[in-house]
């Protein structure tokens, strides 16, 4: 079902990508010059060299950037910190726009730091593939920031800690704008100018409702750390009783 529902959406992508670039002036130079092959316009056109060795979990608590998470799977290495992230409520803690590289001030935060940095910088695993529809996180973190934590990437890792079927889809879901900044390139413009626009979202938010909402339950639910245990056992316990 999946399949399908990838084929429509990239269908009705090239179709809106046409009619937008009917309106457009090519602007000199930005035409297949992306370097990379347009895969990325937030940040990977200058190819500068990283500037902190491979890390290879998200427990670190030195400061990091996304080009050391590379070649980590940020979703594969979210569960050995899960029961950390729940406990220190750090779904309801916001780190977008903590630069890059920056000291974490709240020590509590540094996994979900650690998280976005990841979304942000790694190639493989989901992170750099279309998943359940939307996907390619690195480059949609991208898209909206440069040198700081997007939005888009803190809900991921949300999604992610909370054991979601689809972080990607739900982050993407969550933000009001996939690019409150405009990117450089002109595919860059045209890829955020088809994201924002409310028929594409909503047509996204069709096929993902459910997933969305249970996420969001999800969510909530891990937010409550220990007391998540305690209410569930207490309702346990009413259900015997009763």
């Amino acid at each position: 079902m999946n399949k399908y529902v990838t084929l429509l959406i990239i269908i009705i992508i090239i179709y809106i990508t046409y009619d937008y670039c009917s309106n457009c002036e090519i602007i000199e130079g930005s035409e297949g010059n992306d370097n990379d092959g347009g895969d990325n316009d937030g940040g990977d056109k200058d190819e500068k060299p990283c500037p902190g060795k491979p890390v290879g979990n998200l427990s670190t608590k030195t400061p990091t950037h996304p080009c050391q998470y590379k070649q980590v799977n940020c979703e594969a290495m979210m569960p050995n910190v899960s029961k950390e992230y729940g406990d220190n409520h750090l779904y309801s803690k916001e780190v977008t726009g903590q630069t890059f590289g920056a000291k974490v001030t709240d020590k509590k935060t540094y996994v979900k730091v650690n998280c976005a940095n990841c979304i942000h910088g790694s190639e493989v695993g989901g992170n750099d593939t279309l998943v359940g529809g939307w996907g390619d996180g690195k480059y949609m973190a991208n898209l909206s920031s440069k040198d700081a934590i997007s939005k888009y990437a803190s809900d991921t890792c949300d999604a992610m800690a909370a054991g979601c079927e689809e972080p990607y889809a739900f982050a993407y879901g969550q933000v009001d704008k996939v690019c409150p900044v405009s990117p450089d390139s002109l595919w860059g413009k045209i890829i955020c100018a088809i994201l924002d626009l409310g028929i594409v979202k909503g047509f996204s938010e069709v096929f993902h409702t459910k997933s969305n909402a249970i996420c969001s339950l999800h969510i909530f639910t891990k937010n409550l750390g220990p007391i998540s245990k305690i209410i569930t056992d207490a309702v346990k316990a009413g259900m015997h009783v009763g």
